[in-house]
């Protein structure tokens, strides 16, 4: 719960524009550690860049609407494999 709070506590200091700010800070630095292979780098960038989302998907004016829209891609890529699997499986018996 405390992290919660801290989420929020920073999120109401700095406000929205500073964190977006903050935000594509945070993804540039993800992106550079990635492509330099940084193993340990990359795991504080994605701690950085999650803690930033974290604050807008429990904190902003668009939480309601940043979860529901993360369940509806989740639901739409599992109905996407469930199509992918069935090609598969049609390929498959075409082939045999």
């Amino acid at each position: 719960m405390k992290y919660f709070d801290n989420l929020k506590k920073i999120f109401v200091h700095y406000g929205m524009a500073h964190q977006l700010n903050k935000l594509t800070e945070e993804i540039g630095e993800l992106l550079i550690a990635i492509s330099k292979g940084d193993t340990k780098n990359i795991v504080e960038e994605m701690a950085d860049v999650l803690v930033i989302l974290d604050q807008f998907r429990f904190h902003s004016k668009y939480s309601d609407r940043i979860i529901c829209t993360m369940f509806n891609k989740a639901y739409r890529q599992i109905e996407r494999m469930e199509t992918e699997n069935e090609n598969r499986k049609r390929n498959n018996r075409s082939n045999a």
